[in-house]
């Protein structure tokens, strides 16, 4: 389910979403989108083998707001509506546990709503 959030966010975006050139480069941009670990947002996650070998911290708030605003057409033009915005935070949650299921995600009102950008019907046109 990461990775439907990521190739959701990277199709939003038109580019990479967290394009580290290496482990702990992938890691500090994955913190800097989402935020750091924390006993709120990922409580086992000091449980983990290694855990306690790195700090992760945040420099600053998580940037997903910003990367993905909601209801703009200007700059990075999301086109995204809440409901968007609150489908690709749930699949993007640090913690397996609290992510969205695939079925959950399914069911989300992002899908359901009429909202937002205007839903178009595509169009082929054959010559």
């Amino acid at each position: 389910i990461w990775s439907v959030g990521c190739i959701f966010g990277e199709l939003l975006k038109k580019k990479a979403l967290m394009d580290g050139q290496g482990e702990l480069d992938q890691i500090n941009k994955i913190i800097a989108l989402v935020g750091a670990p924390t006993e709120t947002n990922w409580p086992d996650f000091q449980s983990l083998p290694n855990a306690k070998m790195f700090r992760w911290r945040s420099k600053g708030p998580p940037t997903l707001p910003a990367t993905f605003p909601v209801n703009t057409f200007t700059g990075g033009q999301t086109y995204l509506d809440p409901n968007g915005f609150d489908l690709l935070s749930k699949l993007l949650t640090l913690d397996p546990k609290q992510r969205i299921s695939g079925e959950d995600a399914l069911k989300h009102p992002y899908f359901r709503s009429t909202e937002g950008v205007e839903r178009q019907v595509p169009r082929f046109i054959f010559d």
